[in-house]
C-alpha cells in the first residue's frame, strides 16, 4: 500500500504541476481544454502501449531500452516547451488580451503544442505508474483494497497539489502572469533536459563528466516533499553532474538568445 502510494504520488505530482502551469499560462484562451484533454488521452493510450510492450523495450538497446525511450521523450518535450516559451514571448505585447488574440490567431500551431506537451508528460509518467504498479501487484502481500487505497491516496494528494498551484498562479496580476508562467515553463524544460542527461548516463550512452559537482542533500533532500516539488518545478537535483548541468543550461540559453533576437527585431520594426 505504501509503495503504491509513493509511486502514484511521485508520478502524478510531476504531471499535475506541469498541467497546472500550462493551464495557468493558457487561462482564458478559447478551446485550450480540447487540446489539453486530447494530450491527456493520447498520453494515457501511449503509456498503456508502453506497458504492453514492456519486455521488448526493456530488452532493446542492450537492456537500456526504457532509459533511452524516456530520455528521448524528455528531450522532445523539453524542446516543445522551449518553443512554446519563445512563442509566448514573441506574442507578448502589453496586455494579456493582446496575447490571447495573438494566440487565437496562431492556434493551429501553438495550441497543438499543448497537446504534445501534455501527451508527453502523461505518456512518460503514466507508463512508469503502470510498470511499477504491476511489479508491486505481483509481489505484494497487501489486499486489492489496500492497493487501491494507496493508489487513490497518492493520486488525490498529488492532483490537489497541482490544482492549488494552478489556482495560485492564476491569481497573479495579469501583467505578471505570462512572465511568471514563462519562467516556470523554462525551468521545467531545463529540468527535463537534465533528467534526460541522467538517463543517458545510466544507459552509458554519454559518459562525459559524471562526477557530481556538489551535494546539497544536507539542505534539501531530493526525496523529501519539498525536494520533489522543486525537482519538477526548477529541476532540482541534490548532486548534479557536469553533463546534467550542461543539459540544464542549454534550454535556458536557447530561450534567452531567441528572446533577445525577437526583442531586437521587434524594436527595429517598430
Amino acid at each position: 500500500m505504501l509503495k503504491l502510494f509513493i509511486i502514484f504520488f511521485r508520478e502524478t505530482l510531476e504531471v499535475s504541476i506541469i498541467l497546472g502551469i500550462i493551464s495557468a499560462a493558457t487561462n482564458g484562451i478559447k478551446n485550450r481544454s480540447i487540446y489539453i484533454n486530447s494530450g491527456i488521452l493520447l498520453g494515457a493510450l501511449g503509456s498503456l502501449m508502453i506497458a504492453y510492450f514492456a519486455n521488448t523495450i526493456f530488452d532493446s538497446f542492450s537492456g537500456y531500452g526504457q532509459e533511452i525511450t524516456n530520455a528521448s521523450i524528455l528531450l522532445l518535450c523539453s524542446s516543445m516547451i522551449v518553443w512554446t516559451v519563445i512563442w509566448m514571448k514573441y506574442a507578448h505585447k502589453k496586455t494579456i488580451s493582446k496575447i490571447h488574440t495573438a494566440w487565437r490567431n496562431k492556434s493551429d500551431i501553438s495550441l497543438i503544442s499543448l497537446t504534445f506537451i501534455t501527451a508527453s508528460a502523461i505518456f512518460r509518467e503514466g507508463s512508469e505508474i503502470v510498470l511499477f504498479s504491476y511489479s508491486i501487484f505481483i509481489s505484494t502481500q497487501d489486499s486489492i483494497i489496500q492497493l487501491i487505497i494507496g493508489a487513490l491516496s497518492g493520486f488525490t494528494i498529488a492532483a490537489l497539489t497541482g490544482f492549488l498551484l494552478y489556482k495560485g498562479i492564476i491569481k497573479i496580476p495579469g501583467k505578471y502572469l505570462f512572465k511568471t508562467t514563462s519562467i516556470l515553463l523554462s525551468l521545467i524544460a531545463a529540468g527535463m533536459a537534465s533528467q534526460a542527461a541522467n538517463l543517458l548516463q545510466s544507459a552509458e550512452i554519454m559518459s562525459w563528466n559524471q562526477t557530481p559537482l556538489w551535494n546539497s542533500s544536507w539542505l534539501i533532500s531530493q526525496q523529501s516533499f519539498i525536494g520533489k516539488i522543486l525537482g519538477v518545478v526548477v529541476g532540482y537535483v541534490e548532486n548534479p553532474t557536469g553533463l546534467e548541468l550542461a543539459f540544464y543550461t542549454a534550454p535556458l540559453l536557447v530561450i534567452y538568445y531567441m528572446s533577445s533576437r525577437l526583442e531586437k527585431q521587434s524594436a527595429q520594426t517598430s
